[in-house]
């Protein structure tokens, strides 16, 4: 499998799975009612950070880094939000190096 294809399949999975965690921290904090702060905090890690990884791996290709910016504030949203789950963490990071390593090889010149 390569890179381009694992690294859609990931931040698919990653994006979706973050944004669903949001919406139903959301829902459990707007039911307990624990203040403001709570629920601001979930809804821009979670559904910030899965936004922004879509939106950065999706949306924004044609600036190869400023589509990896995206892609790495999402992932560090993330994983702070996600920390307690330890694999979501370690999935952030993977979609991060592997973004990183298509950035990267594509900023390159070609070789003549």
């Amino acid at each position: 499998m390569n890179r381009d294809r694992t690294i859609i399949r990931l931040a698919w999975f990653l994006g979706v799975v973050v944004i669903l965690m949001g919406l139903a921290e959301l829902v459990v904090r707007i039911v307990d009612y624990d203040g403001l702060v709570p629920i601001a905090f979930w809804v821009v890690t979670l559904c910030g950070g899965g936004t922004l990884i879509l939106v950065g791996t999706f949306v924004v290709t044609d600036r190869r880094w400023r589509s990896f910016a995206l892609v790495a504030l999402g992932c560090l949203l993330a994983a702070v939000g996600s920390a307690w789950t330890v694999l979501l963490p370690l999935l952030a990071i993977t979609l991060l190096v592997l973004s990183l390593q298509r950035t990267r090889q594509a900023a390159r010149p070609a070789a003549r």
